[in-house]
């Protein structure tokens, strides 16, 4: 069961969907029937006991958040630097991470999506208001 457990924590590292479905689907057939049942019966916030288990999935749900961050950014169509992009896939906080992909959605600037602190959350904000304020005004704002 420990390695099946191992197993599963490491497919949690594999980025493309493809992979990971292949991956998990020949863990599942290599199973015993009792092993696929006690797997499945594992409740929905498990936490591994082992610490290397842990720290695997964990890194590994940090690196899907990551890479989360990246898509919105590109799907908004806006330029990430080799900082930026090293800054998001270094960061192994998961909250962080889930802050960004919110704010990536909504800011906007990488530099303002990757800021943290109420702070700065607050001017962004204001900013945005200002901004949609001359909008609405018919001021022409210059694009950096």
């Amino acid at each position: 069961m420990q390695i099946a457990l191992a197993a599963v924590a490491g497919v949690g590292h594999v980025s493309d969907r493809d992979l990971f479905v292949l991956y998990s689907d020949l863990i599942d057939a290599a199973l015993s029937e009792a092993s696929r049942k006690a797997i499945q019966m594992l409740p929905q916030g498990y936490q591994f006991q082992s610490e290397s288990l842990r720290q695997s999935f964990e890194k590994g749900r940090a690196a899907e958040k990551a890479a989360d961050v990246l898509d919105v950014l590109d799907a908004r169509g806006l330029v990430v630097t080799s900082e930026h992009r090293e800054r998001i896939l270094g960061s192994a906080d998961i909250e962080t991470l889930k802050l960004w992909i919110r704010r990536a959605a909504a800011e906007v600037s990488v530099d303002a999506r990757l800021r943290i602190g109420v702070k700065a959350r607050h001017v962004a904000h204001r900013l945005q208001l200002v901004i949609r304020e001359h909008r609405a005004l018919g001021v022409v704002l210059p694009r950096r």
